[in-house]
Protein backbone atom coordinates (compact mmCIF):
# COMPACT_ATOMS: atom_id res chain seq x y z
CA UNK A 1 0.00 0.00 0.00
CA UNK A 2 3.38 2.16 0.76
CA UNK A 3 4.06 2.14 -2.92
CA UNK A 4 0.08 2.72 -4.40
CA UNK A 5 0.35 5.77 -2.07
CA UNK A 6 3.76 6.82 -3.11
CA UNK A 7 2.36 6.60 -7.22
CA UNK A 8 -0.96 8.93 -6.09
CA UNK A 9 1.49 11.74 -5.04
CA UNK A 10 3.17 11.84 -8.44
CA UNK A 11 0.08 11.47 -10.14
CA UNK A 12 -1.53 14.19 -7.69
CA UNK A 13 1.55 16.06 -8.58
CA UNK A 14 1.16 15.92 -12.60
CA UNK A 15 -2.25 16.65 -12.56
CA UNK A 16 -1.98 19.93 -10.70
CA UNK A 17 1.08 21.02 -12.26
CA UNK A 18 -1.13 19.70 -15.93
CA UNK A 19 -3.93 22.03 -14.36
CA UNK A 20 -1.75 25.01 -13.92
CA UNK A 21 -0.32 25.05 -16.84
CA UNK A 22 -3.40 24.72 -19.25
CA UNK A 23 -4.91 27.51 -16.80
CA UNK A 24 -2.40 30.25 -16.47
CA UNK A 25 0.03 29.19 -19.17
CA UNK A 26 -2.52 27.87 -21.84
CA UNK A 27 0.21 29.29 -24.67
CA UNK A 28 3.14 28.21 -22.89
CA UNK A 29 4.65 24.98 -25.33
CA UNK A 30 7.36 22.61 -24.81
CA UNK A 31 8.66 20.34 -27.61
CA UNK A 32 8.00 17.23 -26.10
CA UNK A 33 4.20 17.02 -25.01
CA UNK A 34 1.41 19.45 -24.98
CA UNK A 35 -0.48 20.40 -22.11
CA UNK A 36 -3.47 18.41 -22.42
CA UNK A 37 -1.59 15.46 -22.98
CA UNK A 38 1.01 15.87 -20.06
CA UNK A 39 -2.69 16.40 -17.61
CA UNK A 40 -4.32 13.95 -19.42
CA UNK A 41 -1.23 10.74 -19.12
CA UNK A 42 -1.14 11.78 -15.13
CA UNK A 43 -5.01 11.81 -14.88
CA UNK A 44 -4.96 7.81 -16.57
CA UNK A 45 -2.27 7.14 -13.84
CA UNK A 46 -4.24 7.98 -11.17
CA UNK A 47 -7.55 6.32 -12.17
CA UNK A 48 -5.27 3.55 -12.92
CA UNK A 49 -3.83 3.79 -9.26
CA UNK A 50 -7.30 3.77 -7.29
CA UNK A 51 -8.81 0.87 -9.69
CA UNK A 52 -5.46 -1.28 -8.16
CA UNK A 53 -6.60 0.46 -4.37
CA UNK A 54 -10.00 -0.92 -5.39
CA UNK A 55 -8.40 -4.68 -6.27
CA UNK A 56 -6.77 -5.04 -3.11
CA UNK A 57 -9.84 -4.24 -1.15
CA UNK A 58 -11.55 -6.95 -3.30
CA UNK A 59 -8.53 -9.13 -2.48
CA UNK A 60 -8.53 -8.88 1.12
CA UNK A 61 -12.27 -9.46 1.07
CA UNK A 62 -12.12 -12.45 -1.00
CA UNK A 63 -8.90 -13.92 0.70
CA UNK A 64 -11.24 -13.63 4.09
CA UNK A 65 -14.27 -15.63 2.08
CA UNK A 66 -11.51 -18.47 0.62
CA UNK A 67 -10.57 -19.08 4.80
CA UNK A 68 -13.70 -18.86 6.04
CA UNK A 69 -14.29 -21.57 3.35
CA UNK A 70 -11.17 -23.64 3.88
CA UNK A 71 -11.94 -23.66 7.81
CA UNK A 72 -15.34 -24.94 7.14
CA UNK A 73 -14.12 -27.36 5.23
CA UNK A 74 -11.37 -28.87 7.68
CA UNK A 75 -13.75 -29.17 10.19
CA UNK A 76 -15.98 -31.74 8.37
CA UNK A 77 -13.14 -33.71 6.54
CA UNK A 78 -12.83 -35.84 10.32
CA UNK A 79 -16.90 -36.22 9.86
CA UNK A 80 -16.09 -37.39 6.74
CA UNK A 81 -13.69 -40.01 8.21
CA UNK A 82 -15.65 -40.84 10.95
CA UNK A 83 -18.53 -41.61 8.42
CA UNK A 84 -16.11 -44.31 6.48
CA UNK A 85 -15.64 -45.53 9.64
CA UNK A 86 -18.15 -46.19 10.78
CA UNK A 87 -19.41 -47.93 8.01
CA UNK A 88 -16.63 -49.58 6.95
CA UNK A 89 -14.35 -50.21 10.53
CA UNK A 90 -11.31 -48.85 11.29
CA UNK A 91 -9.00 -51.09 9.72
CA UNK A 92 -10.33 -50.90 5.94
CA UNK A 93 -11.92 -47.29 6.34
CA UNK A 94 -8.50 -46.28 4.97
CA UNK A 95 -8.65 -47.96 1.54
CA UNK A 96 -12.20 -45.88 0.68
CA UNK A 97 -10.43 -42.52 1.76
CA UNK A 98 -9.10 -41.86 -1.62
CA UNK A 99 -12.46 -42.46 -3.15
CA UNK A 100 -13.62 -39.26 -0.81
CA UNK A 101 -10.48 -36.67 -2.03
CA UNK A 102 -8.50 -37.92 1.03
CA UNK A 103 -4.24 -38.17 0.84
CA UNK A 104 -1.85 -38.69 3.27
CA UNK A 105 -0.21 -35.23 3.47
CA UNK A 106 2.02 -33.63 5.57
CA UNK A 107 -0.69 -32.90 8.03
CA UNK A 108 -1.91 -36.51 7.90
CA UNK A 109 -4.87 -37.58 6.40
CA UNK A 110 -6.52 -34.96 4.72
CA UNK A 111 -7.78 -33.09 1.87
CA UNK A 112 -4.86 -31.61 -0.26
CA UNK A 113 -3.71 -27.65 1.05
CA UNK A 114 -3.82 -26.45 -2.82
CA UNK A 115 -7.41 -24.77 -3.64
CA UNK A 116 -7.00 -26.45 -7.35
CA UNK A 117 -6.63 -30.16 -5.61
CA UNK A 118 -8.43 -29.15 -3.09
CA UNK A 119 -11.46 -28.33 -4.97
CA UNK A 120 -10.87 -31.27 -7.23
CA UNK A 121 -11.27 -33.65 -3.93
CA UNK A 122 -14.57 -31.70 -2.85
CA UNK A 123 -15.66 -33.24 -6.18
CA UNK A 124 -14.59 -36.53 -5.65
CA UNK A 125 -17.07 -36.32 -2.41
CA UNK A 126 -19.93 -35.12 -4.78
CA UNK A 127 -19.51 -37.62 -7.25
CA UNK A 128 -19.37 -40.41 -4.80
CA UNK A 129 -22.25 -39.09 -2.50
CA UNK A 130 -24.26 -38.79 -5.89
CA UNK A 131 -24.23 -42.40 -6.42
CA UNK A 132 -28.17 -43.34 -5.54
CA UNK A 133 -27.36 -46.16 -2.95
CA UNK A 134 -24.43 -43.97 -1.27
CA UNK A 135 -24.98 -44.30 2.72
CA UNK A 136 -23.75 -40.49 3.61
CA UNK A 137 -25.50 -38.45 1.41
CA UNK A 138 -28.47 -37.59 3.48
CA UNK A 139 -26.81 -36.72 6.40
CA UNK A 140 -25.59 -33.87 8.11
CA UNK A 141 -22.02 -34.04 6.21
CA UNK A 142 -23.71 -35.50 3.14
CA UNK A 143 -24.26 -34.30 -0.71
CA UNK A 144 -26.62 -31.11 0.13
CA UNK A 145 -23.63 -30.00 2.41
CA UNK A 146 -20.37 -30.54 0.51
CA UNK A 147 -22.17 -29.36 -2.71
CA UNK A 148 -23.12 -26.02 -0.66
CA UNK A 149 -19.52 -25.57 0.41
CA UNK A 150 -18.17 -26.69 -3.17
CA UNK A 151 -19.77 -24.40 -4.76
CA UNK A 152 -18.34 -21.54 -1.98
CA UNK A 153 -14.87 -22.49 -1.98
CA UNK A 154 -14.28 -22.43 -5.76
CA UNK A 155 -16.48 -19.19 -6.03
CA UNK A 156 -14.11 -17.16 -3.56
CA UNK A 157 -11.18 -19.10 -5.16
CA UNK A 158 -11.58 -18.40 -8.72
CA UNK A 159 -12.70 -14.70 -7.84
CA UNK A 160 -9.31 -14.80 -5.81
CA UNK A 161 -7.74 -16.11 -9.40
CA UNK A 162 -9.80 -13.37 -11.37
CA UNK A 163 -8.15 -10.01 -9.02
CA UNK A 164 -4.59 -11.61 -9.05
CA UNK A 165 -4.57 -11.54 -12.65
CA UNK A 166 -5.75 -8.41 -13.07
CA UNK A 167 -3.67 -7.01 -10.35
CA UNK A 168 -0.31 -8.65 -11.83
CA UNK A 169 -1.23 -6.21 -15.25
CA UNK A 170 -2.25 -3.31 -13.25
CA UNK A 171 1.02 -2.92 -11.46
CA UNK A 172 3.26 -3.85 -14.85
CA UNK A 173 1.07 -0.92 -16.22
CA UNK A 174 1.58 1.71 -13.05
CA UNK A 175 5.47 0.67 -13.13
CA UNK A 176 5.39 2.06 -16.47
CA UNK A 177 3.16 5.06 -16.16
CA UNK A 178 5.30 6.00 -13.08
CA UNK A 179 8.35 6.03 -14.73
CA UNK A 180 7.06 7.97 -17.69
CA UNK A 181 5.04 10.55 -14.98
CA UNK A 182 8.44 11.52 -13.65
CA UNK A 183 10.41 11.38 -16.30
CA UNK A 184 7.37 14.27 -17.75
CA UNK A 185 7.63 16.17 -14.77
CA UNK A 186 11.06 16.31 -14.92
CA UNK A 187 11.25 17.44 -18.21
CA UNK A 188 8.67 20.23 -17.66
CA UNK A 189 10.94 21.12 -15.02
CA UNK A 190 13.63 21.43 -17.27
CA UNK A 191 12.28 23.28 -19.91
CA UNK A 192 10.59 25.66 -17.57
CA UNK A 193 14.18 26.15 -16.30
CA UNK A 194 15.62 26.85 -19.58
CA UNK A 195 12.67 28.97 -20.83
CA UNK A 196 12.39 31.34 -17.34
CA UNK A 197 16.19 31.05 -16.14
CA UNK A 198 15.86 34.74 -13.75
CA UNK A 199 12.75 33.39 -12.41
CA UNK A 200 12.80 29.74 -12.77
CA UNK A 201 11.94 28.89 -9.21
CA UNK A 202 8.91 30.68 -8.90
CA UNK A 203 7.43 28.93 -12.32
CA UNK A 204 7.93 25.98 -10.42
CA UNK A 205 5.78 27.09 -7.04
CA UNK A 206 3.39 27.95 -9.57
CA UNK A 207 2.86 24.86 -11.50
CA UNK A 208 3.19 22.78 -8.06
CA UNK A 209 6.70 21.95 -7.50
CA UNK A 210 8.52 22.42 -4.37
CA UNK A 211 11.29 24.26 -4.42
CA UNK A 212 13.06 23.13 -1.99
CA UNK A 213 12.78 19.65 -3.43
CA UNK A 214 14.18 20.59 -6.60
CA UNK A 215 16.70 23.26 -6.13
Amino acid sequence: MAALSNNINIAELGIASGKSWQEKYPNYKTDFITAEEYYNKHLVFRNNIIQQQQNEGERRGVTLQLKNANKTIDKAIPNLKNYLVEMYGKDSASSYFSTYGIIQTSRGLQFPTDNDARSNAIHLVIFAMSKENNPFKDRKYGLTFWESIHQEHRTAWEESKRIDGNRSILSNKLKIEKEEALKLQSRLRTQLKVSFPENYKSMWRDFGFQEEKYS
